[in-house]
């Protein structure tokens, strides 16, 4: 394990969230740190073009997900940086998948751990192309090809690619919906069930099998998540790492377009 500051260690492995406050952090402090504490670093691909890291979701609400929870190879750490905080509101979320999983009834804990999850959806050539890239830049975005993403895909557990019309690819992700914290042996109800579908096409959720999930389990979960979910209040300088396999993260409607928040992910 990589995490070396044992305070941010300390406090993942209790919480599953450490926030480091100081209103003199820069952006280049930022990414020592992650660099200092991580193995490898990676950027939401869907972010190319951007300042590295720079967080441009829309207005909306988002609902609660797990930082590219998705795909395969779901990163171990989502680190904010908030350089410019919002004058109102503009909140970013959190919950403690340790916490619904302790909480949900038994009838649910029973169908999450004999069954997988899926997300299936569709990625254009130029999305496909920009996540290949991302994850290893030795592949050329112009001559990448769908036999390329469908050779990614198989070195990962859970992930298919299948080829589609117009160059597209088919996105077949099955993961649990029940995972073990990198910092403790505590089961955690962490997945992306809510997630939201700003960049990409939205996906298609079923159980491993294609089956649709019961709407009664869903209204279970949608009530614990909202009963134990936590808002953070950003300051200028702020710098809050998530176990990215625990904890679920999401975000209020923005009500001040001035905040400049930063979101990079990385494996330990």
């Amino acid at each position: 394990m990589n995490i070396k500051n044992n305070i941010i260690k300390s406090q993942l492995s209790k919480d599953g969230i450490a926030l480091i406050r100081n209103e003199e952090t820069t952006y280049e402090q930022f990414i020592s740190l992650i660099e200092n504490n991580s193995s490898h670093i990676c950027i939401d691909p869907a972010r190319k073009g951007m300042a590295p890291g720079l967080v441009s979701s829309g207005t909306e609400e988002i609902g609660l997900h797990l930082e590219n929870g998705t795909f395969c190879n779901v990163p171990h750490l989502c680190w904010f940086f908030c350089e410019k905080a919002p004058e109102k509101g503009s909140r970013t979320t959190f919950c403690d998948g340790v916490k619904i999983w302790s909480h949900l009834s038994k009838k649910t804990k029973k169908i999450f751990i004999s069954k997988k999850i899926k997300f299936e959806r569709i990625f254009s050539i130029g999305q496909w192309r920009n996540i290949l890239s991302n994850y290893d830049p030795s592949f050329c975005m112009e001559k990448s090809t769908q036999d390329d993403i469908i050779r990614f895909g198989n070195k990962f557990e859970g992930q298919i690619f299948k080829k589609h019309t117009h160059g597209s690819v088919i996105s077949e992700f099955t993961t649990s919906a029940v995972l073990k914290s990198n910092f403790s042996q505590n089961f955690s109800f962490a997945n992306s069930l809510f997630t939201p579908s700003y960049n990409y096409a939205p996906p298609v959720i079923t159980f491993e099998n294609g089956e649709v999930i019961d709407p009664s389990i869903l209204k279970e979960i949608e009530h614990l998540t909202k009963k134990f979910t936590v808002s953070h209040d950003w300051k200028d300088g702020d710098i809050l790492v998530l176990d990215n396999h625990r904890i679920m993260h999401g975000r209020e409607k923005i009500i001040s377009k001035n905040r400049k928040i930063y979101n990079i992910m990385s494996f330990i």
